[in-house]
Order: C-alpha cells, then sequence, then structure tokens
C-alpha cells in the first residue's frame, strides 16, 4: 500500500499553496507581495441606440407579452394599459426615469454590464397603474449560485406594483421578469422557485 500522504492549505497573501504535511515553511523566506484592492470596472453610461434597441425587444418579446398579458385580479381598464407598447413607449419617452405612458411608469433604467465593464443590455424598472396578481410563466435568468436553472418560472404573483425587466441585446430578448419585492409569490405544489433579488425578502 503506498504511503499515504496529508496536505496543508494555507492561503498566503490571496495565493492558495500545497503544502505536505509535517514540511516547515523557512522563516527566511521572502514575504509574498501583498495585492492591492481590485480595482471596479467602470460602469458604462447608457446611450439613447441602446435605450431604442432595448425598446424594440421589449415591444415584441414573446416572453414579456405572457406576464404582461396575465393579470387577474385587477380592473380590466388598468389591465388593458400595461402592454409592451406601453412600456417600450416609457423607456423612449425623452426621460431617463419618471416617464410615464398610458399609465405604465418608467421608476428606472440603467446599463446591465458583465464584470469586465462590457454591455450586455437593459435593466428597468416599471411602475404599474394599479396592484395586479400575475399567474405566469416568468422568464427567469438561470442562478447557479441557488441552483436554479430554469429560463422560465411558473408562479402567482400577488399585489404586483412594479416590474424589473432584464432585456439582452445581444440574444435580443427579455431574459429575466420579477415582481417587485412586496409581491406574495406563491408557486405551485412541488414547483421550486429562483432565489429573490439581492436585498429583497425569501
Amino acid at each position: 500500500m503506498g504511503r499515504k500522504h496529508t496536505a496543508l492549505a494555507l492561503a498566503c497573501a490571496g495565493v492558495l499553496a500545497i503544502v505536505p504535511a509535517g514540511v516547515a515553511m523557512s522563516q527566511s523566506e521572502p514575504e509574498q507581495p501583498a495585492l492591492g484592492p481590485e480595482q471596479p470596472q467602470e460602469v458604462p453610461a447608457l446611450t439613447d441606440a441602446e435605450v431604442a434597441a432595448a425598446a424594440a425587444v421589449a415591444a415584441q418579446d414573446p416572453g414579456l407579452a405572457r406576464v404582461i398579458g396575465a393579470p387577474t385580479a385587477v380592473s380590466a381598464a388598468a389591465a388593458g394599459r400595461v402592454t409592451a407598447g406601453a412600456i417600450a413607449r416609457a423607456m423612449t419617452g425623452g426621460a431617463r426615469a419618471g416617464t410615464s405612458a398610458v399609465g405604465v411608469t418608467l421608476e428606472d433604467i440603467g446599463v446591465w454590464s458583465d464584470d469586465a465593464g462590457q454591455v450586455v443590455g437593459v435593466e428597468l424598472t416599471v411602475g404599474l397603474p394599479a396592484p395586479m396578481t400575475i399567474t405566469a410563466d416568468w422568464p427567469t435568468l438561470s442562478d447557479p449560485d441557488s441552483g436554479w436553472s430554469g429560463t422560465t418560472a411558473h408562479y402567482t404573483a400577488r399585489n404586483v406594483r412594479a416590474l424589473t425587466i432584464d432585456i439582452d441585446l445581444v440574444q435580443r430578448r427579455v431574459v429575466n421578469v420579477e415582481p417587485d419585492g412586496n409581491a406574495d409569490v406563491e408557486a405551485p405544489e412541488g414547483t421550486e422557485l429562483p432565489a429573490p433579488p439581492d436585498g429583497e425578502g425569501a
């Protein structure tokens, strides 16, 4: 039987060193240079062209249409005002936030970028004209950290007052739609839901 070796993992200046157990580190070895703080990538500014491209995607995306076309506990007048076209018009209404189009209010809009600072798409939040109950197959981003890997999640959200929408300009589709953090979310029995957005309730 071969002799069993164990290893001692030492974290030295952010570098993982593997040293066989029982081997002492020399006191005379030079110290590893300290690593400086990671420099965050600058978030690119949102351009009018990106807003226009995202609005064009939102206006025609079938996943977004399924969500906003499925409210139940809301007046017909309010439900009829929440359309993909209304969201697109709010996005291109001139102001970057606070623009209203037929009752849909653009509450926030910004660049969605990756860790390298490259633009992936646009993320926006729209306020609805009245609280809604929506049962739909919600477009959902995969989240490997939470174990979620689906592209849609079927659930009911009650008292929805706003929607956060992620538009991928590379794939030219809406990849994520979420109710606001104060909505009551209920999934069918046995259905797994993606983790809630950072900072929002479980």
